[in-house]
């Protein structure tokens, strides 16, 4: 598979999982607009970076996947604090999570 088909394979599954995080961890009370943008954009946004861009200039060694990582928590919480208007602790809180089971769950699927 070439990588940008791979590429589009892990935004659709990044998307999927994170959305399902997300939902079932922003406050009950939150728009469904809210949740549905909070699941999307901010993978939507980040991979992108960290498929094509990062690459570039890092390689693709440890220091790229620790920088990605991060890289993702923080823009993703900025993006779900602007979005849910919640806290940004609580922000910080789905963010992390979400992107340690997407990640976990990538490493399953893509070495599957």
């Amino acid at each position: 598979m070439i990588y940008e088909s791979r590429f589009v394979y892990a935004l659709f599954t990044t998307i999927f999982i994170e959305s399902i995080v997300v939902f079932i961890l922003l406050p009950k009370d939150t728009d469904i607009f809210r949740k549905i943008a909070s699941g999307i954009l901010p993978s939507a946004l980040t991979l992108p970076y960290i498929w094509f861009v990062f690459p570039a200039f890092f390689g693709m060694g440890e220091f790229y996947r620790w920088f990605s990582e991060i890289f993702a928590i923080v823009i993703e919480l900025w993006v779900i604090y602007f979005i849910s208007s919640i806290s940004v602790l609580r922000a910080f809180f789905i963010s992390l999570i979400a992107n340690i089971v997407s990640f976990l769950l990538g490493i399953l699927i893509f070495r599957i």
